[in-house]
């Protein structure tokens, strides 16, 4: 993913893929991770965005493993 500006590090490959670039196997970040890496960047707690939808109460960041990805920010 290509991304530009707003703290990332600049020119910084994170993680490997197997010989055929279709699973990655170093470094894994899932989505969950990068949404809660780019509400960081932000200035926003992924934890404790919550929102309604009718009765019940929803996270905006569904997995509670997901974590801010600190080696991919400057």
């Amino acid at each position: 993913m290509w991304v530009a500006g707003g703290g990332m590090r600049g020119g910084y490959v994170h993680g490997a893929t197997d010989d055929f670039s279709h699973h990655a196997v170093e470094g894994i970040v899932t989505h969950h991770d990068w949404l809660a890496t780019v509400l960081h960047l932000f200035g926003l707690e992924h934890k404790n965005i919550k929102f309604r939808s009718g009765t019940k109460k929803l996270s905006l960041v569904e997995s509670r493993s997901a974590r801010i990805v600190q080696e991919i920010l400057a």
